[in-house]
């Protein structure tokens, strides 16, 4: 197999990375729309129980969980959608970075990519469990897409050493 076949290879592999990576945050865009797991934290006054020694009817009782946006708005949909803006810019950053051959924009997709899996990873150990935790898959996705991009390969003609 030639190295520009394999480079092709190469890309293609990076380019699929990318598309899961992107797909992975539409995915938690619409999940944000529709999936329950936020829990109001409320209490109800229910008149069907009877009021306890402190003689206080406020008790706690069942409340459905609720959407992200049906608790916090349409606003929670922009930073939702900021995985899936920067896998956008990352598959860029790499597709401009091999065709003009400037490592610069190979740079830079690394560092958004790695502070992507940062971000994940921070939100997975404080109270953003769950959030984090469905980020950091986006990030790993994005670094393995870097990983496998290069720009060009340096050879003795056009740069001796």
């Amino acid at each position: 197999m030639s190295e520009d076949n394999s480079n092709i290879l190469e890309q293609k592999e990076a380019s699929k990375f990318v598309i899961i990576a992107t797909l992975w945050g539409v995915v938690l865009f619409f999940l944000a729309l529709i999936l329950p797991v936020v829990t109001p934290q409320t209490s109800v006054i229910d008149p069907n129980l009877p009021a306890g020694p402190s003689n206080d009817s406020t008790k706690f009782i069942h409340i459905p969980q609720i959407t992200l946006v049906s608790q916090y708005g349409y606003s929670v949909l922009i930073l939702v959608s900021i995985p899936i803006v920067i896998s956008i810019l990352v598959g860029l950053l790499l597709r401009f970075g091999v065709r003009s051959k400037i490592s610069l924009a190979i740079s830079l997709a690394w560092i958004l990519s790695g502070a992507v899996l940062l971000g994940g990873i921070i939100g997975f150990l404080t109270i953003l469990f769950t959030g984090g935790l469905a980020i950091v898959p986006i990030g790993v996705f994005l670094l393995l897409a870097c990983q496998r991009t290069r720009p060009f390969k340096i050879n003795k003609e056009t740069f001796p050493i």
